[in-house]
């Protein structure tokens, strides 16, 4: 009989397509060699410290292209580490929960004698992280506050003619003769937030707008690095000690 809340909790049903998922991911990670299997999981707090899916997906391409792990093999293997680390950090399982999480994978049979091992081995590694990634969560709670937070932005670029003459509604338009007298570029802008009625906001830019946004957002970076040289905070947001 299963133990942890955990896998009670979520994999009740082993056949379940996302039990057979997880499963057949874990055995992949599990498959992985040493050095690969704790690459992934000591990479995990910095694909948790991204912001936005964009920086994620980078963050991962240069990860796999470091390593010897196929991408989607990585990707699969931090979801596994990711799973694991939300459990370890959600308040819904006790502390003790992941002294059982081992037991429950072998009655399930997702391990063996000879992967269990490698699976101990492997959630310890993770939770010597454990204090690393709940202070990440903690900073992201704080950092969010009550309003949405920005979750990703896009641009298109536009050429637009200036002309001479705008064709109006009821005009003959076998009479109307286009005459171009020069052109203006514009942006589109997308910026998508996580949460609130409206998650997606679409405007436009000329280019001096955009260098209004960009030296708006540049001084705020600077304000930023002079309040933290004001009060005397590392890049972590610790107070340093006095010289």
């Amino acid at each position: 009989m299963m133990r942890s809340r955990l896998f009670t909790t979520l994999f009740d049903d082993p056949d379940a397509e996302h039990a057979k998922t997880f499963a057949r991911h874990l055995r992949e990670t599990l498959d992985l060699s040493e050095e690969d299997r704790q690459f992934c999981v000591d990479s995990y707090p910095q694909v948790n410290a991204t912001q936005t899916p964009t920086q994620e997906r980078k963050l991962l391409s240069e990860l796999a292209g470091g390593s010897t792990i196929p991408h989607h093999t990585l990707v699969d293997a931090l979801n596994v580490v990711k799973f694991l680390a939300d459990a370890l950090l959600s308040d819904a399982f006790p502390d003790d929960d992941c002294e059982h999480w081992a037991d429950d994978l072998r009655e399930l049979g997702w391990v063996d004698d000879n992967s269990r091992p490698v699976f101990d081995a492997m959630l310890e590694r993770l939770i010597s992280a454990r204090s690393e990634l709940r202070f990440q969560q903690r900073e992201r709670s704080t950092t969010g506050g009550v309003l949405p937070c920005f979750n990703s932005m896009g641009c298109t670029v536009e050429v637009r003619p200036i002309r001479k003459r705008i064709f109006r509604w009821g005009e003959a338009v076998d009479a109307h003769v286009p005459e171009i007298l020069g052109t203006v570029m514009v942006a589109s802008i997308h910026i998508g937030v996580d949460e609130g009625a409206v998650k997606d906001f679409y405007f436009q830019a000329d280019e001096k707008q955009i260098d209004n946004i960009i030296d708006s957002l540049r001084v705020a970076k600077k304000e930023m690095g002079a309040v933290r040289e004001f009060l005397r905070l590392d890049s972590g947001g610790n107070i340093q000690g006095n010289d």
